[in-house]
């Protein structure tokens, strides 16, 4: 672990751990609480390290004190989930990898339950599949100031494998750990990364991502096409896509798609889809031709609708399934099934409720796409943009969504121009509503709803 001013989530942390670990090695790059004391009374090793703004340097000083065996990477505010453990214990006496993909779970508050958190009751968005489980080797090395990933100095690739061995993440649920100059710092650092990295799109592509956590839509803008040229030069000469390329895409597409461009955003997702499948490009792909089938009519508003269908319903047959790029929110699950029963409602279909039942249509941006993003609040304007075009009036005056494109009705109408859903559809949802109403909410996004 490497830490800093960490001393009230550690205990936590390192009883997930008790039993199942031989050491625990703790880099402490300048607390000034009691983080150091805290590691030490729980009969861990501490090793000082001052803070050069580069997290890998940090980590190959603690590398350094490791010994032969797998290596184990959590951070403060993570935990194991009851039975990781296990599960870490089963992959490892069986072998045959070098890197364990363990799957993080970002808890929507503190102190959730975990079966909650996994459940997705209290979960931000879907579970990624992040290396965490290591066989240590003399040649490995952290690499990357920010995002850092071990590598091999040899150059050769490490065999990966996923493993059923959650991990909870609180950090996106705690205001302390969202700070404005946290956000600034690694967009600091990412800034002088990407400056020097060359061909190398992947820091450009993290550059991106942190800017918009940062809320800075200029800075996102140029980065993403920053990335995006050095992506397809890295792959026009024969380099294997980075991971974080499919991210990219559909982080492009959505800027994209937020400026009205949606040929331009399709185009980025065919040019994704070349690299391999991904239900990012899936759901962008979806979003991309509903919009398009918005303005125009006749075949060629039906092919954008079937094409739009298609592509959500493969979004939505990729849920629990491992993903190493990070989704976007509700990409295999309720915002997939929104694009797909709202594409089957542009279409005439008689019964959409096939694809939007149980997920009732929400704003892809209600939930937070982005860690650390505030959620609009109950009863402001939360329903998708395309509803609104669908539907047609009488709407109320409208008023401006705080993430979608475009304005939105201030209030969800009573009858939706009698083009929604027929009252059998209307009726069935009421029966479902109450019965699943006992169970809690089935994700944070669902809040927001009027």
């Amino acid at each position: 672990m490497i830490l800093r001013d960490e001393g009230p989530r550690l205990p936590a942390c390192l009883a997930s751990v008790q039993g199942l670990v031989d050491r625990v090695v703790v880099v402490d790059t300048g607390s000034q609480d009691d983080t150091v004391a805290v590691a030490r009374s729980l009969g861990a090793t501490v090793l000082h390290w001052p803070w050069k703004a580069d997290f890998s340097a940090a980590r190959n000083h603690g590398l350094a004190a490791m010994g032969p065996g797998w290596m184990l990477v959590l951070d403060a505010d993570e935990r194991l989930a009851p039975g990781a453990g296990a599960a870490l214990q089963q992959a490892i006496a069986a072998g045959g990898f070098d890197a364990g993909q363990l799957p993080i779970h970002n808890a929507s508050r503190l102190g959730a339950p975990p079966a909650s958190v996994l459940s997705g009751a209290c979960r931000l968005g879907e579970p990624t599949h992040i290396a965490r489980l290591f066989r240590l080797q003399p040649d490995l090395r952290w690499e990357g100031a920010v995002h850092e990933r071990l590598r091999s100095r040899t150059g050769r690739r490490l065999l990966t494998r996923s493993i059923d061995a959650p991990i909870l993440h609180e950090g996106y649920a705690d205001p302390a750990l969202l700070r404005g100059d946290k956000l600034a710092r690694n967009l600091g650092i990412l800034r002088a990364m990407a400056e020097v990295s060359g061909p190398d799109p992947l820091p450009w592509i993290y550059r991106c991502r942190a800017a918009l956590r940062a809320g800075e839509p200029a800075e996102a803008e140029v980065a993403s096409e920053g990335a995006w040229m050095r992506l397809l030069a890295w792959t026009a000469a024969g380099k294997a896509p980075p991971t974080g390329c499919f991210t990219l895409a559909a982080l492009r597409a959505d800027l994209q798609l937020r400026r009205g461009e949606a040929d331009a955003a399709l185009a980025t997702v065919q040019a994704a889809q070349a690299w391999g499948s991904h239900p990012n490009l899936d759901l962008m792909r979806a979003r991309a031709q509903v919009v398009r089938a918005a303005g125009c009519a006749g075949l060629a508003r039906q092919s954008c609708l079937s094409d739009a269908a298609e592509a959500a319903g493969r979004a939505r047959l990729a849920h629990g399934l491992p993903q190493t790029d990070e989704l976007s929110a509700g990409a295999t699950s309720w915002a997939a099934a929104e694009l797909l029963g709202l594409s089957q409602l542009m279409a005439g279909h008689p019964r959409p409720r096939a694809a939007c039942e149980p997920r009732w249509p929400s704003c892809p941006r209600t939930g937070p796409a982005w860690p650390g993003r505030p959620r609009p609040r109950p009863g402001s304007a939360s329903r998708s943009c395309c509803w609104r075009r669908i539907l047609g009036p009488p709407w109320p005056p409208p008023s401006r969504c705080w993430a979608c494109p475009g304005p939105m009705p201030g209030r969800w109408p009573r009858r939706p121009a009698g083009r929604w859903a027929a009252p059998d559809d209307a009726a069935l949802f009421k029966t479902q509503a109450r019965a699943r109403s006992r169970a809690g909410w089935l994700s944070p996004h669902r809040r927001s709803l009027p």
